[in-house]
């Protein structure tokens, strides 16, 4: 942008001038001559930033260009050294709820467990912490429909801890022993 302003400077003073000679020159024989040297002048002066351009701009623009790759490769590593992470942690959130649903499994084998574990990853130290952990129950056997118990809504702010059967609190603490957090941060669910 630069060059394209200097050029057009440089020609509208070149033109300027050129009027002003053709306007003090004297009107005879030598005035063709002087329209044929300002016109090999004005050829050289538009000449001159097209020659600068293909002695020195092409290693400009390489410059620029260059500059222009390292920002984008630098953007391009960063954006996929965090999806590679991102990909980490969804892969490892996986399968530590796959392996605690199959050890589960093979702990308890007459129910089937689906896990759903949140946890905070830190790739670089290595470490995890687990935030809340949902386990959700299911027997192989089949059982027979229940009848619906009614339902009583009141407007008592008393929360109701959730008891759990037998079975579910040696899950509970089975799992709670397994991922060594406390039982406050574990949910059982029991599926028909």
């Amino acid at each position: 942008m630069e060059y394209i302003k200097s050029f057009i400077e440089t020609l509208v003073t070149i033109i300027i001038l050129f009027s002003a000679i053709e306007l003090i020159s004297p009107n005879n024989s030598m005035k063709k001559y002087i329209k044929f040297v300002l016109g090999l002048i004005l050829i050289v002066v538009m000449l001159n930033p097209i020659i600068d351009f293909f002695t020195e701009g092409e290693d400009k623009i390489v410059s620029t260009i260059k500059e222009y790759e390292g920002i984008l490769s630098t953007d391009t590593e960063t954006s996929s050294d965090v999806a590679a992470s991102n990909e980490v942690e969804d892969v490892f959130i996986e399968n530590l709820n796959k392996n605690s649903a199959t050890e589960l499994a093979e702990k308890f084998p007459d129910y089937k467990f689906v896990c759903d574990i949140d946890c905070n990853i830190d790739l670089n130290n290595f470490s995890y912490d687990i935030s809340h952990a949902k386990i959700s129950i299911s027997t192989n056997k089949i059982q027979e429909v229940e009848k619906i118990e009614k339902v009583e809504i009141s407007n008592d702010n008393k929360t109701n801890s959730q008891a759990y059967s037998d079975d579910e609190q040696k899950i509970l603490s089975y799992v709670s022993n397994m991922l060594g957090i406390s039982e406050d941060k574990i949910e059982i669910y029991t599926v028909s």
